[in-house]
């Protein structure tokens, strides 16, 4: 009277383009809810989801990964303790010792916690580190801050750091408590008593903006 089906063994769940595996799953055919309980993966058009468990709801297309999770597509891979996606709207939330490689954007990203949706916009909660290679492979930035948020505009990459900000790249380093750089100008703005290093030069003052 419950609508619930215990499936043990090599278990397949096909909706849609979606098909889920794994090797425990409690299905409520009322609720629409499939608690995966020793390993679930799903695969899509889109790429492939895998933990060690997991629960899927099916009426709101999205999906609670915990432990050891990962996801890859075509362009980016990423691992965390713990995820949730809605597919639909393709808005994700990774918890926990986060990694993501971005091969389009010559990225990686790393933190506690990070927050992205279709936009293109990222944000990094908690020891928030970026890494970026410049499109021509010959100069590479790293960004360390408490947070970090990434932004697309068309084809402008804007990023904005928040409290402890380091920069470091082979011809420019600087400390701050906020950062802004737009990828069209080439701009750095560096907030709130920054020191900025080029070569054999020390620069501070309440602001300094450096064109790259």
């Amino acid at each position: 009277n419950r609508d619930l089906s215990l499936l043990r063994g090599r278990v397949i769940i096909q909706q849609d383009s979606t098909t889920l595996f794994g090797e425990k799953v409690d299905y409520n055919f009322f609720t629409k809810v499939a608690y995966f309980q020793d390993g679930i993966r799903l695969e899509d058009e889109d790429g492939t989801l895998v933990a060690q468990r997991g629960t899927y709801f099916q009426n709101q297309d999205s999906v609670i990964f915990r432990g050891e999770v990962q996801l890859s597509d075509s362009s980016q891979y990423a691992e965390g303790d713990s995820l949730f996606i809605n597919r639909e709207t393709k808005y994700l939330e990774l918890y926990g010792n986060l990694f993501v490689a971005d091969s389009t954007n010559n990225g990686i990203l790393k933190g506690d916690y990070l927050e992205a949706d279709s936009t293109g916009r990222r944000f990094v909660d908690g020891h928030a580190y970026l890494r970026r290679i410049s499109a021509d492979s010959t100069d590479t930035t790293h960004i360390n801050a408490q947070q970090l948020l990434l932004l697309k505009e068309d084809s402008t990459s804007l990023i904005r750091g928040y409290n402890d900000v380091k920069v470091w790249a082979s011809n420019f380093s600087s400390i701050s408590d906020t950062l802004l750089y737009d990828s069209e100008t080439e701009i750095f703005e560096l907030i709130s008593h920054p020191i900025a290093w080029h070569q054999n030069i020390q620069l501070t003052g309440p602001y300094i903006s450096v064109q790259m």
